[in-house]
């Protein structure tokens, strides 16, 4: 990830930041930088090996909205639980999802935020990791973001219970190959 400067006079000069836009603006202080020069003719071509991190922030701010369809089996389900995103870009831990009142009851849709500065692109995978003992199964998790706007689903087509207790069904569960629906 480069960016290229062009200098037609012969006069020294620095900069403090470079901004990039596209559709979202982000501006990034420079902080390390690799400069080469090379001498084109009657210019001086500065070629800036920027760090992804100092500059480039297409991959930054990326809000994910996470919706989990809770099954129609019991009442109440006191539970934690934490999803991991994947996709080909990386993967977003979204630590344990909590809204305001009680998540996870019979048969609601909870929908919850997820900020985070990854774009993981187009999801793979989802994996879900539950912390309470309470037994509670979902029937599907959609997921999101503000860069791809069209939920793609994961279903739990074997209705697993999870449960950190064993003994009541799996604490940890990956569904890959998600779907439009």
């Amino acid at each position: 990830d480069c960016v290229t400067i062009d200098v037609e006079e012969d006069d020294a000069w620095s900069f403090e930041w470079i901004s990039v836009s596209s559709d979202m603006w982000y501006q990034r202080r420079v902080r390390e930088a690799v400069v080469s020069t090379q001498s084109t003719g009657n210019s001086l071509n500065m070629k800036l090996l920027i760090l992804i991190s100092a500059l480039v922030g297409f991959s930054s701010a990326v809000t994910y909205t996470v919706r989990i369809g809770t099954g129609l089996v019991l009442d109440w389900y006191k539970i934690s639980a934490s999803l991991i995103l994947s996709g080909e870009g990386g993967e977003v831990k979204t630590g344990s999802l909590n809204n305001p009142g009680d998540d996870f009851e019979r048969g609601a849709i909870d929908t919850f935020t997820i900020e985070s500065d990854i774009d993981i692109g187009q999801l793979d995978c989802v994996t879900i990791d539950v912390e309470e003992d309470d037994a509670w199964s979902f029937d599907w998790i959609s997921v999101s973001s503000d860069i791809n706007p069209d939920a793609r689903y994961v279903l739990n087509t074997e209705f697993v219970w999870m449960s950190s207790d064993l003994s009541e069904g799996r604490n940890n569960m990956e569904l890959c190959e998600p779907t439009l629906v």
